[in-house]
């Protein structure tokens, strides 16, 4: 049996196959690792500069050093695991956080799980292009590091060409659906010419022989499918380069409408949630000039409006499309009442936003530069990092409403508004969806609901920017608990409030009208930051309420009862509470520079999801690697099988391995034979096919003339009935066992191969 075990084929005698699977030259390990490469480049449209870039090819680069390294080395799947795992503890130590220590350890876990924390709440609140930060590189390093690892393990282990496109697609489609339009067809076209040359470098070097094509010239086969290959990908990438742009339709609706949820709009996913900024204005009471608006009447100057809500934070899911002089009006937002025009300058100094303020609902434009408009939420942004230095002219439709107006709105709404604006998650509290039906009573008519829970929050409640901020779940509670809030709070739980009633609703976000100075212009600044909800009416659109106290919307007068107010008005009345704590004005934050460590302790929430997600990769990873790579190992033991003995010697190794993961092994002293009649009663059904085939194995392992062709197909016959034989009298739990018993894995020798 040791004899059986042990055998080798010469060198000579080995299949190219096996060769090929740890080795299977640079041209396709080069061709990968340049997918990797341009698929980390692709995630260049997520940030506002390329500081990232070293550090993400770095981690590219070293993942898949150390992939090939196990590889030569003869190192299986699972140790190259292990090994890819500290070597991202080690790159994450030294090059991402070489501040807190050089040497892994409690501290550098921390300090990362505090930057992924970071990144992670900071994603559903910038918009792309983002400043970089180090918990944003890390994001994309880990990333890309986990991309290179499982495309190699695809590529080289389990030899399989889809799947090792999969990892790298992933992260470039990441960037390509929440990554600005900057650089939108270069790096499109750079992952596409990556992916065909991996492609057609995997193929070169998988040819098992030189194929003289020419003249019998040797080594010329591989060559001239590598000309022929790369040349018709070049002209592949050309024609899309040059020629798609052209063809009909290639700017119209894609046909999958992948990022346009279904509205049928051009442009990138964006998440926009300025309500975070608006606190830190409000508390700091900033009198820093904003804006300033030439206007012959004064309004909110909105910038957007909110429309997901999560039970954590309002956001929106917008598509931005170019604009041009004439704005596109929604469908769902025709309204009956007369509409007055107003005509807006704007010219803004420190508004540090992609988005443009302007009167509700803006119609026309007039701008320098690259302006988007998302008719939905009937919003302006700039392409540009920042709008500041911009100056524009807005002419907006003002509707006249009035209570007996709105009054006459029937109940519903459109289809695909009820289906947006209604949503709310499952957990919402059932206090806030009571207090809600206890303020409105037996009121049906839309309109008469909306004010009714305005009034009712401008009669119960008290301005007050000292509180804890948010508008989750447990915030909204202690909201309403308290009687006492800001703005953020006011329009959030209105909204939800609303919802929850049937009525369709929105958070809107941007300014107060500000204070007229001696040129004529109105003069905004941080302490007008504002934010009120919005209800859609049929017929009629979207009407603004007003339920924060103290503020209230010019023009509204007729349906909302408020005459107009802003915090110049009406200074921020703080209420001493003892269990409401103080804050201290929040200093804004330089986001070109990285993030610190923060200095608080993190929720220990945090690092345990962390933790358990790591485990949970871990899991799936052995789960599923184990088996592909059992299977890819007996693959590569039956294609370097070259003749009917080689055969057999194989067909016994898999069945010795079934045995023994049966808890059968056999002894390092005894022969084949010796094996199968001592296990022969204990393994059932399974040990006659056994006892034959180890008579055939002591033939082909002795004769020197080696064994007949039939009597490999025999051996591989009774290999397979040893192993069905096995699965039959197996329990589920047992079979599951030996699906992810490592040991074959674990081997020292090919045995017989």
């Amino acid at each position: 049996m040791t004899a059986l075990a042990t055998r080798e084929r010469p060198p000579k005698e080995r299949n190219d196959a096996f060769d090929a699977a740890t080795d299977p030259g640079w041209p396709a390990e080069a061709g990968l690792v340049g997918m990797s490469v341009a698929a980390a480049i692709g995630m260049g449209r997520l940030f506002a500069d390329a500081s990232f870039l070293p550090v993400v090819l770095l981690a590219v680069l070293v993942s898949h050093g150390l992939s090939l390294l196990c590889r030569r080395r003869g190192i299986g799947p699972l140790v190259n695991l292990a090994v890819s795992a500290g070597g991202l503890v080690l790159f994450v130590t030294w090059v991402i956080e070489p501040h807190v220590s050089l040497i892994p350890s409690p501290d550098t876990w921390r300090a990362a799980s505090l930057d992924l924390r970071e990144a992670w709440g900071r994603f559903s609140e910038v918009v792309a292009p983002a400043q970089v930060t180090r918990g944003f590189v890390l994001g994309a390093a880990l990333g890309s590091w986990v991309s290179a690892f499982v495309a190699d393990l695809f590529a080289f282990r389990a030899r399989t060409r889809v799947e090792a496109v999969v990892p790298s697609f992933t992260v470039f489609l990441f960037g390509a659906l929440l990554g600005s339009d900057h650089h939108r067809l270069s790096s499109a076209v750079l992952f596409l010419a990556a992916v065909l040359a991996f492609v057609v470098l995997a193929e070169v070097s998988a040819a098992p022989r030189a194929r003289p094509w020419l003249s019998g010239r040797k080594g010329a086969g591989e060559r001239a499918l590598l000309r022929s290959g790369l040349g018709m990908a070049g002209v592949a990438v050309l024609l899309a380069l040059v020629v798609g742009p052209q063809l009909p339709g290639a700017y119209g609706k894609g046909i999958l409408g992948v990022g346009d949820k279904g509205r049928g709009k051009n442009g990138t996913r964006v998440t926009l949630s300025p309500l975070v900024d608006i606190r830190s204005r409000l508390v700091g009471q900033s009198t820093v000039e904003l804006f300033t608006v030439k206007a012959e009447r004064e309004s909110y100057w909105r910038i957007t409006s909110l429309d997901r809500f999560d039970g954590t934070i309002w956001s929106s899911l917008s598509n931005y499309r170019p604009a041009g002089t004439r704005l596109p009006g929604a469908g769902t937002d025709a309204a009956r009442a007369d509409t007055t025009r107003s005509s807006q300058e704007f010219e803004i100094a420190g508004l540090a936003s992609i988005w443009l303020p302007a009167a509700y609902r803006p119609d026309r434009l007039t701008a320098s530069g690259r302006i988007r408009f998302d008719p939905d939420s009937g919003s302006l942004a700039t392409d540009r990092a920042t709008s500041d230095g911009l100056k524009y002219t807005v002419e907006s439709a003002i509707p006249q409403l009035t209570s007996a107006a709105l009054a006459t709105a029937p109940p519903g709404a459109p289809a695909e508004v009820a289906a947006r604006y209604l949503e709310l998650p499952a957990n919402l509290s059932q206090e806030v969806r009571q207090t809600a039906r206890r303020i409105v009573g037996s009121e049906t008519s839309p309109y008469k609901r909306a004010k009714a829970l305005q009034d009712w929050f401008r009669t119960n409640f008290t301005y007050n920017l000292q509180v804890e901020p948010g508008h989750d779940e447990n915030a909204m509670e202690k909201f309403l608990a308290r009687k006492q809030g800001y703005c953020e709070q006011f329009a959030g739980t209105y909204a939800a409030m609303a919802r929850s009633l049937g009525l369709p609703a929105r958070v809107a976000v941007g300014f107060t009208y500000g204070s007229k100075g001696d040129d004529g212009l109105w003069h905004v600044t941080g302490k007008e930051a504002h934010a009120w909800p919005e209800v859609y009416l049929n017929g009629y659109g979207w009407v603004a309420f007003e339920p924060t106290p103290g503020r209230g919307l010019p023009g509204a007068e007729q349906y909302t009862d408020v005459t107009p107010a802003q915090a110049a008005d009406t200074p921020a009345v703080t209420v001493p509470d003892a269990s409401v704590p103080v804050d201290e004005p929040v200093t804004p934050v330089d986001e070109s520079q990285p993030a610190a460590p923060l200095a608080a302790e993190a929720s220990p929430a945090g690092p345990r999801l962390i933790v358990a997600g790591v485990l949970v990769a871990l899991i799936v990873l052995y789960v599923v690697g184990v088996p592909l790579a059992k299977r890819r190992r007996r693959h590569r033991r039956r294609a370097a099988a070259a003749t009917p003995a080689d055969r057999v010697l194989v067909a016994w190794t898999e069945a010795t391995e079934d045995m023994t993961a049966a808890g059968l092994a056999p002894r390092p002293d005894e022969t084949a034979v010796e094996f199968a009649h001592r296990v022969c009663r204990a393994a059932g059904p399974a040990g006659a096919p056994l006892v034959r085939l180890a008579d055939d194995t002591s033939a082909a392992a002795w004769s020197a003339a080696g064994v007949p062709a039939d009597v490999a197909v025999r051996a591989e016959a009774e290999a397979a009935g040893v192993a069905t034989e096995l699965d039959a009298q197996a329990t589920r739990r047992e079979k599951f066992r030996r699906a992810l018993d490592p040991r074959p894995l674990l081997s020292g020798t090919e045995t017989a191969a």
